[in-house]
């Protein structure tokens, strides 16, 4: 079977041309990005929990632009990523997911708190959220995997 150039898989799975070093460099931040997002999620629950303060990345009409993914997404993300069809589907879910933690925080002030239908689909948009996320980090991953012509699977942790 011929040998197909470096460029060419990398255009196939993400759009463009990069580097075995700039797909590497693209998992990682993925990585932190993911991080980042969980870091917001535990602050929101401990603030849910102890009926603690809620921040602008929270309560904010574009919360999903201040916390740390958020300003990740709509402003360090790399050009090749944004074309990827999963990065699109972030934003939404991303965006509903911060609607509805605004919801959970309001509810969480009145006497007879968050109501649990309210919470079972916050944990959902996080859980597909989250899932989401994954696709995307794996699809860079694969095609760092195709361009080294390495044959392991990828495992995400």
């Amino acid at each position: 079977m011929p040998q197909l150039p470096r460029s060419f898989l990398h255009r196939s799975v993400l759009g463009s041309g990069l580097t075995d070093h700039e797909l590497e460099r693209m998992v990682e931040v993925l990585t932190r990005a993911e991080r980042n997002h969980r870091e917001w999620l535990l602050r929101l629950n401990r603030s849910l929990i102890c009926r603690g303060d809620f921040g602008e990345d929270v309560m904010a009409d574009d919360a999903h632009r201040r916390c740390r993914f958020g300003r990740w997404y709509y402003t360090e993300a790399s050009g090749v990523v944004r074309d990827h069809e999963v990065f699109a589907a972030l934003e939404r879910l991303h965006a509903r997911m911060h609607e509805q933690a605004r919801t959970l925080a309001l509810a969480s002030g009145r006497p007879a708190g968050v109501a649990l239908g309210d919470y079972d689909r916050f944990a959902e948009y996080q859980a597909v959220f989250f899932e989401t996320l994954h696709r995307l980090r794996a699809a860079v991953a694969a095609a760092e995997l195709k361009v080294e012509g390495r044959t392991e699977c990828w495992m995400l942790t």
